[in-house]
């Protein structure tokens, strides 16, 4: 049996930002990353938009607000520290009607509680950066928001995590977690810091934030639980044990977080998003166009995206996804996902829970490419002549949903024990917020620090 003191399940940005920032705050500890495919990033980190976001659009008391903010900031340093491609082009958010410039206000105002700049910028001053752009009167500008490579990202990640002493194991899925006596166990028992042990507490933690809720650094809401006592798992043909468990595995960590008896009250309801690329030929927007977006859903409409490499795409979908990595015809189809994931939209459907039966139509019509271009016809001249003609890679969203309120779960969601502590919702923008909120796994919930 193989022995470490950390052991990540997924190696998705989130999962690698954390084990990377384990070896900072504790050079000493060994750290083994698993996953299932044979490289990094292969579902929504490596098939991202790629967009740096602001934080503009979410509440002061969310965690995404703070750690978009920071992220932003941290990921445009990090990239000019390794050589990375940034594009620094800021972000228009373009009003299209009387009702969606009033939105305008609110969207400035939780772009000054994030401690985002913003500017509101006249029609004259909106075509100055971008001549092509139809507005109703002002529009706002975020100039932080900017596209990096996610796919460089995370392969730059692995070097940072193998520099540092890390082990990562591809083509090592998860299977099941296994018990083992911690007096058999050669994993190491270490009082990393002051407050934090390798055996489990009698009370585990659920840490989630939920609006007009957040959690306060260094404090968790407890809940009664009891611990499963896993302390090793199957991956593959190998047996891991662990000081601690770490779940990051994205569309499965649901799954993995039941084995472990945690997060028994969500499931997992995927989504798909596809975007429309433009010829290579078409001269992009000099910055990324989106539209007034309707914050009671999580999706922020149909936008157009500057690519790393100068292209332009329109997007995106948002389709359930009918299995977790339901990319195209059956590729790795399984019936049972299929069954549980038409019931939870059967029930939506059927009560026009979260809007379900407007969205639903809506989202539908996009799979039309002149649907998805007319969708976007308000925010920009001459998007027929761009030839938006070739989908790209699709990218499957882990949206958490709650079981019995059937309620989208909007913010970052982790529960936990001494044993483990499960990623249940690394909500988009998780690739933004990825490097601050690792920093508060780590610091704040593992106790570590550097």
């Amino acid at each position: 049996m193989q022995t470490t003191d950390f052991l990540v399940i997924g190696a998705g940005v989130v999962g690698l930002t954390i084990a990377r920032q384990i070896l900072i705050s504790e050079p000493r500890a060994t750290v083994t990353v698993i996953d299932k495919e044979p490289g990094p990033g292969h579902h929504a980190s490596g098939r991202n938009s790629g967009v740096l976001h602001s934080g503009i659009y979410y509440t002061a008391d969310s965690l995404k607000a703070k750690f978009s903010r920071d992220g932003n900031t941290e990921w445009q340093s990090y990239c000019a520290e390794r050589n990375l491609p940034v594009d620094r082009c800021g972000k228009l958010i373009v009003p299209r009607t009387a009702q969606e410039h009033q939105q305008l206000s609110l969207l400035e105002q939780r772009g000054a509680d994030n401690g985002v700049e913003v500017q509101r910028l006249d029609e004259k001053q909106v075509r100055a950066i971008e001549p092509r752009i139809n507005t109703c009167s002002n529009a706002l500008f975020i100039p932080s928001t900017a596209t990096i490579d996610p796919q460089q990202l995370v392969q730059s990640l692995q070097k940072d995590i193998e520099a540092a002493g890390g082990k990562i194991l591809f083509n090592c899925p998860y299977k099941a977690p296994l018990k083992t006596s911690p007096a058999s166990s050669s994993t190491p028992v270490r009082p990393w810091r002051q407050g934090w042990r390798h055996e489990a507490s009698k009370d585990g933690f659920t840490a989630s934030s939920t609006p007009g809720q957040m959690m306060t650094p260094g404090r968790f809401l407890e809940v009664p639980t009891s611990s499963s006592g896993f302390t090793a798992i199957q991956a593959g043909n190998e047996h891991i044990s662990a000081g601690r468990i770490i779940n990051c595995a994205g569309l499965y960590a649901d799954r993995i977080a039941h084995d472990f008896g945690f997060g028994k009250s969500y499931a997992m309801l995927p989504f798909k998003g596809l975007y429309l690329y433009a010829a290579p030929s078409t001269t992009p927007p000099r910055t990324h166009v989106y539209p007034v977006p309707d914050l009671k859903t999580p999706f922020l409409g149909v936008h157009l995206t500057r690519t790393i490499n100068g292209g332009v795409k329109l997007g995106p979908t948002a389709t359930p996804a009918m299995w977790r990595e339901h990319y195209s015809g059956l590729h790795r189809f399984r019936l049972g996902e299929l069954l549980e994931i038409a019931g939870h939209e059967a029930y939506m459907l059927a009560t026009n829970r979260n809007r379900s039966r407007i969205i639903g139509r809506q989202e539908l019509k996009k799979r039309d490419p002149q649907h998805l271009i007319n969708q976007a016809e308000g925010l920009l001249e001459g998007l027929d002549q761009m030839g938006f003609r070739q989908w790209g890679k699709p990218g499957i969203r882990a949206q958490l949903v709650e079981r019995q309120s059937r309620e989208l779960v909007m913010d970052f969601t982790v529960e936990g024990d001494g044993h483990s502590l499960h990623i249940l919702n690394a909500v988009s923008p998780a690739l933004t917020c990825a490097l601050p909120f690792a920093r508060y796994i780590v610091e704040d919930m593992l106790q570590l620090s550097s």
